[in-house]
């Protein structure tokens, strides 16, 4: 069966996946990673295929704030192979939020030991929008258990409200096949 790419895509890796090929979601492997405990603005808005909803990082947001997903909370501990990472963000000037114009993808397979995988840079996205969803080429795919993406530089800031916080409308890890 082949289905048509949607919001967060993984490859297939040993018995996970078994039976399917192609660009494929999640298909309820697995659970969503981040830091921060914003509500309403939870890590699963970010894998909701909605560019209306997103994640916020924690307040403030830093270095160490990453949104991503763990394949590996799956019953029988899934891998996956990432090959292209894609990523929208959400930047409200108004109320001072910042957006990331490096970002780094990071795997690992046991959620504590991070290894940094790509740097890409994402648009600097402007007044009160949400940016596109650009995708990023990984050199050389990696099999992971997790995936997150890391902010390592932010445009952003001030507003009439300053709230220092990162916002990820869309995140994607995909496999194509």
């Amino acid at each position: 069966m082949i289905l048509a790419p949607q919001h967060i895509s993984i490859g297939r890796a040993g018995s996970c996946f078994a039976d399917v090929v192609g660009d494929i979601t999640n298909l309820g492997i697995g659970a969503a990673i981040k830091s921060g405990v914003t509500a309403p603005h939870v890590a699963e808005n970010a894998f909701d295929d909605n560019a209306a909803t997103f994640w916020e990082s924690e307040n403030p947001h830093s270095l160490a704030s990453f949104i991503g997903w763990n394949w590996s909370a799956a019953p029988d501990t899934c891998r996956a192979i990432v090959r292209r990472v894609g990523l929208q963000q959400h930047k409200n000037a108004t109320n001072g939020t910042y957006v990331a114009t490096t970002a780094i993808l990071e795997v690992s397979d046991n959620l504590v030991d991070w290894t940094l995988v790509h740097t890409f840079n994402p648009v600097n996205v402007a007044g009160d929008t949400t940016g596109p969803l650009e995708s990023f080429d990984v050199p050389t795919p990696v099999l992971a258990a997790a995936a997150r993406i890391r902010g390592t530089v932010f445009s952003g800031g001030g507003g009439s409200l300053p709230i220092n916080v990162w916002n990820v409308a869309e995140v994607q890890f995909i496999e194509n096949t």
